[in-house]
C-alpha cells in the first residue's frame, strides 16, 4: 500500500501537501470500520443458499458499492473542500490515499 501510494505521490509533478495525504490516508483505514459492518449488514439481510447471488452480494453490493462510496465521501467532504485540489492529477493522489488506506489494515 505505501508503495503505490509513494509512487503516485512522486508521478505528482506539483506535490500535493504532506498533510492532506496522509489525512486522507487515515480517513481510508478510518473507513474500513463502517465498511466493515455495512458489508456484514448486506451479507446478513440478503445472504441466499445460492452461489451466484452471494458472489455478486460480495463482490458487488458488499465490496464495491460500499467501500467505493466511502471512499468517494472522503474525497468529497474532505479533499474537495482543500487548496491543494487544484489539477486532474491531484484526483489520482488523493483518491490513491484513500484506496490504499483502505487495504492497509483489511484482514
Amino acid at each position: 500500500s505505501i508503495a503505490i501510494l509513494l509512487y503516485f505521490f512522486f508521478s505528482d509533478k506539483f506535490k500535493e501537501p504532506r498533510k492532506i495525504i496522509i489525512i486522507t490516508f487515515l480517513f481510508g483505514i478510518l473507513i474500513t470500520i463502517p465498511a466493515g459492518y455495512l458489508n456484514d449488514y448486506i451479507f446478513e439481510v440478503f445472504s441466499k443458499k445460492n452461489k451466484v447471488n452471494n458472489a455478486l452480494i460480495g463482490g458487488f453490493f458488499a465490496g464495491g458499492l460500499v467501500e467505493e462510496t466511502l471512499k468517494f465521501l472522503v474525497l468529497y467532504l474532505y479533499v474537495l473542500k482543500e487548496k491543494a485540489f487544484n489539477e486532474p492529477m491531484d484526483a489520482i493522489v488523493f483518491a490513491t490515499a484513500a484506496s490504499v488506506g483502505s487495504f492497509a489494515f483489511k484482514k
